[in-house]
């Protein structure tokens, strides 16, 4: 039988807090994902996970169903999110999995409340190399994070096609980048476009392409552009002190 999630949301006071909830099969086990992404990249281990956990996904502000706070996205504010999602939802103390900057906000939680948390698991997770000024001066993800606010944050609108045109992503262990291919990046442009004229404001959700590269098209057509901006000009880093938060 097939495991069922329910969907549900958290007013926190500040923002709407979207998340899915798994039966009460065992510990519980709050899923937080990566930058750009939704709840639904954990599609495929939320339920084998529920079958021996209690699993929560959750949509961070900003991303997915949640609701957005432009101008108020720094790891404090995202933090106290999971807080009070932890206090009003969860009630005992979680297992934190957190992918990417995910992960810094279990890292954030298990430093400053520590006794909502039973354990931490970091997924990919830019413990030093997301601090500031490092981020800027010393991370190839950077200029993929000014690519994303300057296309899909730009005056002229959420660009997708143009975020991808011309993308650079680096090889693990290997001093070089590859790029997308032209022919590739103006197939998923024409997409993208075809699907924005017939289902203006919906997000974007292109069947054809592999599972990885339509979550994040879809991912990136849902969420605040602020939230890459907060990561350009440093507001995202402020106040969350990464050697602090490992001695805690």
């Amino acid at each position: 039988m097939k495991l069922q999630l329910k969907e549900n949301n958290l007013d926190t006071g500040e923002v709407l807090i979207h998340y899915l909830a798994g039966p009460d099969n065992g510990p519980p086990l709050v899923l937080i994902p990566g930058q750009g992404l939704s709840l639904e990249s954990y599609q495929r281990v939320m339920t084998p996970l529920a079958k021996n956990f209690q699993v929560f996904a959750v949509d961070v502000r900003g991303h997915g169903k949640s609701g957005w706070t432009t101008g108020k996205y720094n790891f404090p504010n995202m933090g106290n999110d999971f807080k009070i999602f932890l206090e009003q939802v969860v009630r005992r103390p979680a297992i934190i999995s957190g992918n990417s900057s995910g992960g810094l906000i279990a890292l954030w939680l298990a430093a400053n409340v520590p006794e909502l948390v039973s354990g931490i698991i970091l997924e990919d997770t830019p413990v030093f190399s997301a601090e500031w000024p490092r981020l800027r001066d010393d991370c190839r993800v950077y200029r993929i994070f000014k690519r994303n606010a300057e296309t899909i944050g730009s005056a002229e609108g959420r660009n997708l096609a143009a975020f991808f045109k011309g993308m650079e992503v680096p090889i693990e262990g290997k001093q070089r980048v590859i790029q997308f291919p032209v022919w590739l990046t103006g197939a998923m442009a024409g997409m993208v476009r075809l699907h924005q004229w017939l289902k203006p404001g919906k997000p974007v959700d292109l069947a054809l392409l592999p599972a990885e590269t339509r979550m994040l098209i879809k991912g990136l057509s849902q969420y605040d552009p602020d939230f890459t901006k907060a990561f350009v000009d440093g507001r995202a880093c402020e106040a969350f002190d990464h050697v602090e938060a490992l001695k805690k």
